[in-house]
This record gives structure tokens, sequence and C-alpha cells, in this order.
């Protein structure tokens, strides 16, 4: 992925800038400042960090933590920009982050990042904040959510499954969303994070194909003016006007987003819709007010009457279906309930509904005061229901009362029977038309469909959690431990997450030897524990400074030790029984009372821990007992930004790198080889953001990783600086790395994307670098195991394992092919091994002469320690200061020594030996060993001692065999000195000593012995220090060497082959032959020869030693072949394309030996590598070429290419209409709006350039429209959705046995009625629910949906119409016909009812004796009189003339 938003157009200086008005200064006043509460100044970034704490403390101290009250989203806050700001609080201008990610280079990215998720919501919890949701407005099963710092999501099956298009936006946080009405592939989307401000907005965005591609509106910020969009409209009648309401006021655009312009200012947070061209805007702040334009945003008015003044902070509007109705939700001063406020005359006036309970608290009662409704408050009217409203705060509440009363229907942990929905609620909205709620919260989106009853989460498939921090099992790379803010602690395993622990999840670990062992922490440092492999934790309660860390408090598990766990707080603390009890390293803090930010602990040694505090890195070497500062000073001070992440090399304790924070260009990675004593600067082409954490790539790599505020970078010595490794990852924050160096895997925690992994860059595209060590190299005898240990660099699939001679076998189960093979051997000697490395890319091949000596290393034996140990041991029988490699001076060769420290050390008498690996003398006699030393005391009264012993039988027994006191003028070089001594020059040692000589000590009663080990004990006497250096042991070898040599036996003109001299014992001098080769002879052990000619040649070795000569010559020993040509060609589907069209590349090589290197270049980059096949779109006149490179060591040429160009054809340019909706009982519905005309119509039930409903099916449907042109034979296609509607259910016809008319019953919804004849055709006015037949026949009921889609009952028959010939005694209707008056009498009373012809109810009384009925104005035509008495009634025909 790029690390640049790729736009459809050119940012241009202007487009760069919103045309409104820049905020008149940057520069705010103390009295601005001084006015402003935390909220306000936590989301302005001119506002110093320090200051904003300060606001916050005075605001919250002496109360104690209340849930649900801002506490835990101002910590969270005020973690991540502390980490950004250092110690001079100076908050980052926000368009630093903008420019770093414009100004990253588009090529040249490795890295191949895939999700490890959290996909699904963890069990138990949510997934991740989401700021808005959206529906579009002709698919229903379409929804839409908006993450702040995860992007927008869409789901075309109603939040069943999610999917993403916004990875590479500069910015992936998400405010809101509008989708255009009439034409929804547009649609606008609000950047950054209107709650939070977890991310900035560089303005409105838009995209014309439904989200797939992004481009900038002329709304696009410069990020510096620090704009944030809250809300964001589209005219549905007009959709050239676009509003957005933002803090630098209300922006307006009446060209479908070019152009906008500021309408209104003020610190706006919302906008709403309301009728015709009414719109609502709400201001935040201190003194929230509301706003109502009524020409479309053009002008605005404040709306003041009835509303609070003061006491109020924040606002919310929502506009209900009825005109004129809407209502508005405020937040108190102390973020509780504000009051919930109706107008009914569209905003002029306003009436307070009610003020309790605090539906803004936590409580599910509605107790208690306060809140957060500066960070959580929607508000939602029900669209069927103008008196239903839903209040979201920390919980969501519920009315039908339009806000009198209120019912709480949302819980956060589901408090008694309350249904469960995550906390923090920040938007809510209803699908149109229906009652179907659907809100975002902190935990994602949430449903109700049933009024709150009961809710349905619908996150499955967003990759949005926040992480703080994450671990893994150090064997099983399924187990993953993340800290997620907002929603606990989440273990995967295999491939399914679950949250473990609640809270905001903060640091973790997993028990280096047991995975059934882990750890998970809330804020301030609360741990907790399984024992289960996740199972359950239970709360480690026995660390006494719990909860007084940072928010995230730093914990590590040993890298070695199993059951050791790590805390910081002011002080490491440390339990060795998996937290059942802790003790303290250190009696002081690290530094002054100030918490732990971060530390790690050495793997190779752990007693070095590193601890970073501030703008401060300290130094353990001793447990954490006493700590030093190494913090790099001078113009590499990290200072004033805070030091954010250390690593340490898993193979070296001095050796760390650390991450700064913060926004100084060039000081971003440091790195020091000694253990801070020096450092160097690394941060040379970095871009200018936070660097949050740093890691080691490990093994034989010196690759060093860094994850930024925009992704990971990447430093070795294979390349010049730093590269972007990025590949495929979105534009995200990265907090946390770990590796699993067996698997070459890279996995990182990101804030607002999960977790993600990519191989590392060591083995991912490369043949392997063949190395191994052997333990232990000279084992005293043949009945020791010698471990072959695989230590190739890069990705290694299979090994093939070598050794000569052959008197040896695997055992343990191993082989030549095992990763690390066990062997014993059954004849001393020295033995050669050769390791064979390969993966799919390649293979390698390296060969250590004499790797293994059984029976001990032969003579001569030297060692400088330039190299580390080389097989020496070291026997610490106290656990103190013992015997250490260090930097020397005055040595030769060669500046590293080894250092035994008395100066410091007071434990008199301890014993400390350095022992040597095994020594083979059996060869030799006149043995003897001399060394070098620089040694010093303090005073006569501190003796210091070194002894000399050896052992012929491994080490079972020793014998002393020299004393030296560091008294004893005769053997100190520096006498006595009262400070730590260090030699300075090579007069301090004995080579060169005036006073002293170098000791030599005579071995000879050991010749011709194996087995022999050598020892250097220093007795400490509290004295000064000793350095020891350039061992060397030889003698006379008294066995003549057996000549023997090994190498190749086949190779090709041209071509190295290296000859291995095998001879044992060791010879002092040889002469190699070489029949036709170059050079014909050598001296050198292991020599290099090339031959001319093919042919088959002799090789012949002379050894000796003073003891004799040997030779060998073999004979036809190596047969020479000529060197072969390799080629490759290339073959393509077509060189003739249309645009987009993709042509396959096919590459075909001869000569290319095993594992050919190939690269495919595009107008010459690279652009694959390692496959015979590439697809790919071209453009027009693209040169692709093939390169190959043989991996057959014989080729004459090595490497060849082959290239083809593409000519690529324009496709026809297509339009087509939008196609709407068709109903799913229609018949064929013919399609249209394709142009140019001539095309052809396809899709799911699409015939003949005819949709046919019932074939296709109910739901969302893609036509499309493909044209050919006859000239180029280019095609192209054009799609757009058309709904087929489902028809209502079909109704169903009674006739009522007490009126006669005829009922229409239908399922649940709203519909219109059309009541038909036995023709089926409609009886005019007849469009009620009911109908009264005025004749015998055959009746049919059709309904109509709100879209106009329909259903016909089943036929009706009517047969009891008729005069009824026996009146009701004494009933008369008079005149009859009649024209201007009607008159009824009867005996008593009866219901009297007249219906008209079309069955519709025109009169409808009780009538006691008589009644007269005024005609006049009744439609001239015939009537029924229906008479209803005591359960029986009577029709008599009334005409009126």
């Amino acid at each position: 992925m790029l690390r640049k938003l790729l736009l459809s157009f050119t940012f241009s200086a202007i487009a760069l800038f919103a045309t409104a008005q820049d905020r008149a200064s940057n520069a705010l006043t103390k009295s601005e400042i001084d006015n402003m509460t935390w909220v306000e100044a936590m989301q302005d970034y001119r506002v110093n960090f320090h200051t904003v704490v300060d606001k916050f403390e005075t605001e919250f101290t002496g109360k104690s933590y209340e849930k649900g009250h801002g506490w835990k989203q101002f910590k969270r806050w005020e973690y991540m920009m502390g980490q950004r700001v250092g110690e001079t609080g100076v908050r980052p201008h926000p368009s630093v982050l903008y420019n770093a990610i414009q100004s990253q280079s588009s090529s040249n990215e490795y890295g191949d990042w895939r999700p490890a998720g959290p996909f699904d919501a963890p069990s138990g919890d949510g997934i991740g904040r989401i700021n808005n949701v959206a529906f579009h407005p002709k698919h229903n099963d379409t929804i839409y959510a908006g993450a702040p710092a995860g992007g927008l999501w869409v789901s075309y099956d109603d939040g069943q499954t999610w999917q993403t298009f916004t990875d590479e936006l500069t910015n992936i946080g998400v405010s809101d969303l509008a989708i255009d009405p009439r034409h929804p592939d547009t649609m606008y989307l609000a950047t950054g994070d209107r709650d939070a401000g977890d991310t900035y907005s560089f303005g409105l965005m838009k995209s014309i194909n439904g989200g797939l591609n992004w481009s900038p509106t002329g709304l696009s910020f410069n990020v510096s003016n620090n704009y944030r969009i809250g809300r964001v409209v589209i005219h549905p009648d007009s959709t050239n006007i676009i509003v957005a309401a933002t803090n630098g006021g209300i922006y307006r655009s009446t060209n479908y987003g070019q152009t906008f312009n500021l309408e209104q200012s003020g610190l706006f947070y919302g906008v709403e819709m309301g009728h015709g061209d009414t719109l609502f805007a709400t201001t935040s702040g201190s003194s929230p007010r509301v706003y109502r334009s009524v020409n479309a945003g053009d002008t605005w008015t404040q709306m003041s009457t009835g509303l609070p003044a003061t006491g109020v902070r924040r606002c919310e509007i929502a506009v209900s279906t009825v005109p004129g109705l809407l209502y508005v939700v405020f937040g108190s001063s102390n973020n509780g309930f504000g009051g919930l406020y109706r107008s009914t005359n569209g905003g002029s006036n306003w009436s307070l509904m009610s003020s309790t309970p605090n539906i803004m608290g936590w409580s599910s009662t509605g107790s208690g005061s306060g809140g957060q409704a500066w960070y959580d408050m929607s508000i939602a009217c029900d669209p069927l229901n103008e008196n239903t409203v839903y209040v979201g705060g920390v919980n969501i509440w519920k009315s039908t009362n339009s806000g009198a009363n209120w019912s709480i229907v949302g819980h956060w942990y589901g408090a008694g029977s309350v249904p469960f929905v995550h906390a923090d609620h920040h938007h809510a909205i209803f699908r149109s038309g229906t009652s179907q709620l659907y809100v975002g919260t902190d935990g994602g989106v949430y449903k109700t469909v049933n009024g709150g009853s009961s809710w349905s989460h619908l996150n499955d498939g967003m990759n949005i959690t926040q992480y703080y921090k994450i671990s893994q099992s150090s064997s099983d790379t399924t187990v993953i431990l993340a800290g997620a803010q907002d929603n606990g602690s989440h273990l995967r395993s295999s491939t399914s997450w679950s949250r473990v622990t609640g809270g905001d999840g903060m640091d973790n670990g997993v028990d280096v030897t047991n995975d059934n062992i882990m750890y998970t922490s809330i804020y301030y440092g609360d741990f907790y524990k399984s024992t289960n492999g996740g199972g359950f934790f239970s709360s480690i309660n026995t660390l006494s400074a719990s909860g007084s860390g940072n928010w995230v408090t730093p914990f590590n598990v040993d890298p070695v030790n199993g059951n050791t766990i790590y805390a910081g707080f002011t002080k490491i603390w440390k339990s060795t029984n998996a937290g059942t009890s802790w003790t303290a390293t250190s009696s002081s803090d690290v530094s002054g009372g100030t918490n732990i930010d971060e530390f790690e602990i050495a793997p190779s040694n752990t007693n070095y821990i590193y601890v970073l505090i501030n703008s401060n890195i300290f130094k353990s070497n001793n447990g954490g007992s006493t700590w030093s500062n190494i913090t790099p000073s001078g113009g590499l001070s990290p200072s004033p930004h805070n030091i954010s992440g250390v690593a340490i090399d898993p193979d070296d304790e001095q050796h760390i790198v650390i991450s700064i924070s913060g926004y100084t260009s060039n000081k971003k990675v440091m790195e020091s080889f000694n253990g801070g004593q020096t450092w160097s600067n690394l941060s040379s082409g970095l871009p200018n953001i936070p660097a949050n954490c740093v890691t080691f790539e490990s093994g034989s790599s010196d690759g060093i990783y860094v994850g930024t505020d925009i992704g990971v970078y990447y430093h070795s010595s294979g390349f010049s600086g730093w590269v972007s490794y990025n590949k495929n990852l979105p534009n995200v924050i990265v907090v946390d790395f770990e590796i699993y160096e067996n698997e070459d895997l890279l996995r990182i925690g990101t804030y607002g994307r999960g977790v993600w992994q990519s191989p590392l860059m060591a083995g991912s595209t490369a043949p392997p670098v063949a190395l191994f060590m052997v333990d232990p190299a000279a084992p005293c005898g043949t009945t020791d195991t010698i471990s072959l240990i695989d230590q190739s660099q890069g990705l290694t699939t299979s090994w093939q394992w070598q050794i000569s001679p052959s008197t040896y076998s695997y055992i343990n189960g191993t082989t030549d092919s095992s990763q690390n093979p066990q062997v014993i051997f059954s004849a001393t000697g020295g033995y050669t091994v050769t390791l064979t490395a390969t993966n799919a890319y390649g293979s390698d091949d390296t060969t250590v002469f004499q790797a293994i000596s059984v029976g001990g290393a032969t003579l001569p034996f030297v060692e400088d320690f330039e190299s580390g140990l080389n097989g020496w041991e070291i026997d610490n029988p106290d656990g103190g200061i013992t015997w250490a490699s260090t930097s020397v001076n005055g040595t030769s060769p060669g500046s590293v020594g080894m250092f035994m420290n008395h100066y410091s050390y007071s434990g008199s008498g301890q014993r400390d030996e350095l022992i040597s690996p095994a020594l083979d003398f059996s060869n030799d006699t006149l043995v003897s060993m001399s060394f070098e030393y620089a040694s010093a005391y303090y005073s006569s009264g501190y003796s210091d001692s070194l002894l000399v012993y050896v052992s012929d039988d491994c080490g079972a027994t020793w014998n002393e065999v020299a004393a030296y006191g560091a008294t004893d003028t005769s053997f100190t070089t520096a006498g006595a000195i009262t400070s730590s001594f260090a030699p300075s020059d090579s007069t301090y040692w004995c080579h060169a000593s005036s006073s002293v000589t170098c000791p030599t000590i005579d071995l000879d009663a050991y010749s011709g012995i194996s087995g022999i080990r050598v020892k250097f004990v220093a007795v400490n006497g509290y004295g000064n220090n000793t350095f020891l250096d350039n061992i060397n042991i030889s003698g006379q070898t008294q066995v003549a060497p057996v000549a023997a040599f090994g190498g190749d036996t086949a190779a090709c003109t041209g071509k190295s082959v290296t000859f291995y001299d095998y001879s044992a014992p060791a010879p002092t001098a040889r002469l190699w032959s070489f029949q036709g080769g170059t050079p014909a002879t050598s001296t050198a052990a292991n020599p290099t020869v090339t031959y001319a000619n093919a042919g088959t040649y002799d090789v012949k070795l002379v050894v000796s030693n003073t003891a004799g000569i040997d030779s060998v010559l073999l004979t036809n020993y190596i047969t020479i072949a000529t060197a072969p040509l390799a080629a490759v060609s290339m073959a393509v589907s077509a060189s003739t394309l249309c645009i987009g069209d993709s042509a396959t590349a096919t590459a075909t090589f001869t000569n290319g030996g095993m594992s050919p290197s190939i690269d495919w270049l595009l107008n010459g980059t690279v652009v694959a590598s390692n496959t015979t096949t590439y697809v790919n779109q071209f453009a027009d006149g693209d040169v692709l070429a093939v390169r190959m490179i043989s991996s057959d060591d014989c080729v004459a040429n090595s490497m060849v290419m082959d290239s083809t160009t593409f000519t690529v054809n324009a496709r026809p340019q297509l339009s087509l209409g939008s196609q709407g909706y068709v109903c799913e009982l229609d018949g064929p519905q013919a399609l249209s709006g394709g142009q140019p005309v001539g095309g052809i119509y396809s899709g799911t039930g699409i015939t003949n350039d005819s949709i046919f409903p019932s074939v296709a099916g109910v739901g969302s449907h893609w036509v499309y429209y493909t044209y050919t042109d006859a000239t180029t034979g280019c095609t192209n296609t054009k799609k757009r959705a058309i709904s087929v509607q489902a028809a209502p259910s079909k109704p169903t016809v009674s006739q009522n046995p007490t009126t006669g008319e005829l009922e229409a019953a239908t399922p649940a919804g709203i519909f219109t009625y059309e009541w038909l004849d036995d023709n089926m055709n409609p009886i005019s006015g007849a469009t009620a629910a009911t109908y009264l037949p005025t004749a015998n026949g055959i009746y049919y009921v059709r309904i109509f949906s709100n879209i106009l889609c329909s259903n016909v009952s089943d036929a009706f028959t009517v047969v009891n119409i008729g005069l009824d010939e026996e009146l009701l005694n004494g009933l008369e209707i008079y005149p009859n016909p009649a024209q201007t008056q009607v008159n009824i009498a009867l005996p008593g009373s009866a219901q009297i009812r007249i219906l008209d012809a079309s069955g519709r109810v025109v009169y409808n009384q009780w009538v006691e004796q008589r009644t007269a009925i005024d005609v006049q104005q009744w439609a001239r035509g015939a009537y029924i009189v229906q008479t209803i008495q005591e359960g029986t009634s009577t029709h008599v025909p009334l005409i009126l003339q």
C-alpha cells in the first residue's frame, strides 16, 4: 500500500484550503484559555498539554472516581497525547502528520501485511468505536459505519459481514457519511474523529462509485486549520447542496462539493435536515446553541426561546417526521443530563420536557449526577411515532411520551434485566420509514427491531480494534494476547478471539515456558493471571504497588525463566512464582518517584534491564538492584520528547536501540552497541512523525523495525537507509511489535485496525544464507553429544548436513535432514561440516573445515576473545561479579579481552573460573602455554590472586600449575592504584612492561593426552582489576600428518572450485598441484581453482610437519565440462489489448539450474519475482521484460532477458441511467438508459433486455450494460443496481355480519387500498380498508405498499344484498326520493348509518324516534340507509334527485 492517498486529481495549492475564511488567528489569548473547560482545551491543539491536564485535575480533584463521568476517556487521550508531546507539553500541529504521509515515496514498499484480527467481536464484548451509521437509500440491506481510527466500513447484508475501501486514505478516521438519495453511488465522507479527536480531519472527501475510490472536495482543509467536521447532510431534493457542520463554522456547497462557502461562524458540532429547505444545526462548548436555516443553509438564525442559556454544554438535535416537531438534548455543565426540549413550531419556541433522571450517567436507574456528554451523546426520533425518542449516553434510554418520562432499554453491562448494549453512544439513526434503530457505540454497531426489548450486534467482519499492547506465545504462533481500548483484553487461540478480562485492556504477557500461564492488566497496573490457557483469569492481589502505575503500566514476562514476571511502577517489581509474591528489585526508585513508562529485559542476560521514564533511559546490569542513566546527550538528546520504546539485541545485551516520540525531525531512532555509553543516530530518512516502538529483526540479520503513527519502517545494512515496510498495511498507528523468529513472522498491534502480521524482511523473498554453529565444538571424547545448530538467515524450509570423515552417527531421532541434528563420534580427530539450506527461492551452502575437534582442539591453540568466548565457560559460584568480556587498549591483535573486576567486588575469597574448551595434546610434545595480562592492586592489604589449573580428564579433576599474587612485584604491571584500573596502553600489559614478563607455563607433563582443559581462577581480595588476553598453547608435533582432501569432483569451465585440506594432525606446510588448473599450485589450506578447458584432471596434495611428510594423488579426480548457455523466452496471451484487460506472460528458460532467480520488469522496474508467469493490466506502449539469473554454477552467461511491447486500445465510454426498483409480482420490465445504444443488458433474471422480477427474486441486483466497439473490438460494461421489492403478503377479505361491510386484513405495515369488481376493475372511490357493497357479486381488494408494490386478495362472493321486505315496525323514511331533506321516524331508538355508492359512510348517528337530515350538499344518486337495532340490521335504498 502506498503511504499517500491515491487521489483522482492532483492537489493544487487552492485545494488544500477551504474556500471559506481561515481562522483569524492561530494563537489563543490567556483569557481565552482560562475561560475554556478541560473538554474545550483538550479538543484544541493550541492549548498546551500540561494546561489541559491541570484543568482536568482541577475539575476532578477531591472527587472519587465514578464510571460514566468522562474520566477514562480523558485518561485515554492523556496517554496517547502524552506520548507525543514530551516535557514541553507543546501539542503537535495537526498538519505535521498529514504532511509526513504526503511526503512519503509511493514506490518500493516491502512487507506483505495481512490482518490477524479480531474480525468478529470477541465473545462477550465489542469490536471497536463507531462514530456514525448510514443507510443506502435504495438498497435496504446496505449500511455503512465509520470508525474514528479504522476507516469507513460497508455491509451489503445488514451488518452480517463488512468490508472497507478506505485503507489508503491519508487518515482512516471517519466522523460522518452522507449519501446522495438520488444518486446513491455519490457520497461524502467527513474525515477525522468528532468525539475524541483520535485522528485529525483533512476535510470532506467524495466518492462517485459507492465508496470504492475517494477524491477531495472544496472543503479540503489545510490541516493547520485544526478544523473538525461533526456532521454533513445533503439536501434531499436539491442534491447539489451539501452542508457541513465544523468547529470552524457551517460550510455550504451548491455545486456538488466543488466549492464551499462559510455561511455561519461558530463551533458547530451537528447538522440535521428538516422538512423542505429547513435545516437545524447545533454547537458545542460551554454555551451550546441551536440554529435554523429556512433557505437550504444559505443563512442561519439562532433559536433560543425556551432553551437554556447557561449551565449546559453540547447539544444534539433530532427532527421528527411531523413537520415542525423536533427535539434537542443538552448535556449539563457537569456533563450529565441537561434536559430534553421539544419544539412544535420548527424551533421558534421550545418546552422543557424533562431533566431527570440522569440519562447521561452510568447507572441503570438514572441515579447520580454528571456524566460524559462531551464524549458520548446521541438522539433519534422514531419516524413512525413522533412521541418516541431515544437518547444515548453511557447507556441508551427511551421515552414514548415526548421525553416526559424515560426507561432504560440498553445498559453497558446488562444490569438487571436490561439488555446489554456496549457503553458510550455516538450516533443513533432509524432506518427510513421503520422503527428499526441502529446505534454506534464504543463497541460497534447495535440494532433493535422491537423498541429496545432486545438488541443484536452487527460487528462481525470489522477489523477496527484500538490496541495498546500485544504479546504472544513463544512456542505457538496462534496464541496472541492484546489489550484493547474500550473493549478489555483479547485472546486469540487458533483463529478465534475472545474477551478474557474487561475494562480497558492494557499490557499483557504469556509465560515463556508454559502457554497455560497468561497475564493481563487494566489501567494503573492491576494484573490478572490465568493458569488454564485463558479459560479463567483471577486478580493478582499480592502486588502492593498495584493501582499506582501509569495508565498503561508496563509488564513483562522473563524471556528465559518460567513463572518469572516484572511490573514497572516507580521501581521494577519482580515475582519468581507467577505473582504469588513480589519484591522490588531495588530499594530506591529508578528516578525520584516518577513512574516507569516502559522496560525490557535482555534475553541474552536477564540481569540487564533497560527502563524508560519520559525522555530518559536507565540501565541495570544487576537485575534491577542499581540503575544508571544512559540517556543520549548533546545533539542526540531525545529531550523534550519521550523515549517511546527500547529493543535489546537478543544475542547481545549491550546492543540496544530506542525509538523517540514527538515531532522533531532527525530524532526518531538511536542505537548503542555498548549499553548506552555511546549512541549513534539512525533517524535519517524517517518521516517526521512519532516513532512508537522498535524491535530487532534478530537472528543473523542486523535489521531494525520501527513502528510509527503511519506504519512500519525497516533499516539494515542491506539498504542505504530506511525503507517503507507497509505493503498492504493501512495508514494506521502502530503501537507494539512481536517477532516470531522461528516462523519468520512479524506482528504489530495497531490503534484502530487490530493485529496485523507480515513475513520478516530477512526471509521474505531471498534464498537463505547458510550458517551454523557447533556445541560443543571441541568435545572431550567420543561419549559427548554434539549439537549442530542451524543459524541460517532467511526463511529456510529444508536442511542437508554432511560430515567428514564418516566416523559418526545421528542420535535422538535426528537425521542429516533435521534442522538441528545431534551427533556422536566413534573416533577422535577433526571433522569438517557442510550445511546446505534451501527454500522456495534457492539454496546456499557453507563448509567449516575441522568444525569439530573430538578429543579437544588440536595445537596450536590461540584465543584472543575477539569473537566471544568460543567454548570457554565461566563458573561464578556466588552469582556476583565474575569474568566478563570487555574492550581493552594496548593488546594486539584485536581490542577485546577478559576482565575481572576485583575493584568493585567485596566478596573476599570468592573464586571465579574461566575454563577453556577441551584441548587435544595427543599429537604433540614439549607443550607450553603463554598468555598476556594486565594487573594492578589497591594496596598491600587487599591481595587478589590469579591461579592456573590443568585437567587431563575433561575437568573432573584439576591440578594447579601456576599461582600469581596481585601485589607481587614480579606480577603486577601497574602497581598500586586506588581507582578502578584499566590499561590505557601497551605499557600496562606484560608484553610491553619494563618490570615484568608474560608467563610461559610448561605443560609437557600433559603431552600425548587428549581431553585437556585449562582454567584461570581469579581469587578475590577486594583489590583491583585483572585483564587477560591472547592465550597461546603450542607444542612440537610428534606424529606426521596423513594427507587427505576433499572438494567438488565436477565443475564447468570458468567456474571456481574450492578444495579442502582434511589432513590430520594439522600440517604446518602443504603444497597442492592442480593439473590443468589456475593456479597450478598452491600452499593455502583451502585453495580456489578455475579450469579453462573441459576434461578430467588429477589433484595432488603434499603435507608435512616436523614429524614427517605425506602426500596423496587422486587421478582423474575432477571432471570439467564446457559451460552451457542460459536462455529465457517470453510468450504472452495477447500483446494487443483493451484498457483494463489482463495479459498473461509466461517465461520458459533453459539451463536455469535448480532454483533460478526470475524477475519481471515493467518499464524497467521490478514488479514480480520468482514466478514463471506474470499477469497484469498494461498501458499503451508498456514494455514487459523477464530476467533470469541461473542458479546453475556452470552456465557461461548467468543473466538473460526477453521482452514484449504492448498495444492497448481505449474502451468505449458508456453511461447507464438509474434503474430504480421493480416489484416482485410485476411482469417483465424493459430496461433502458444505456448509451451508446446497441448494447446488451444482462444480470440475474434479465433476458432479452428485460428483467423478470419473479426470476431475479427479491433484493438488490446488478444490471450490466455491455457495449462492443466495432472498430477495436474493445468492450465495456457499466453496472447499476436495481431493487426487486417484495410484494406485500396477500390480503384477505371478510364481511362484517353486522354492518355488511367488506373488510381487508393485511400484513403488518402501512398500505393503501383499491377495491375491485368481478372483472378486476377498480370501483370508483373505493380506497378505504372497508367497502360496503351495493349488489351481490364477486369482489377483490388490492393493497399497495409505500413503494407501490401490490398484491390482490382471493375472490370474495357477496350474496346477501337485497331490500328487506319486513322493515322494523313503524320505520318511516320520507320523502324518498328526496332533494333537500330526509326525515326518518321509528319507534324507540336505533343506530342510523347512510352509505354512498362507493361504500363510504356519510352519516352515522344514534337516533331517538325521529330526525331530519339536511342533504342539500350531498351528491345526487343512490344511497343505502342502514338501521341497526338490537343486533339486527335493515337496509333501505334512498334516492337523492
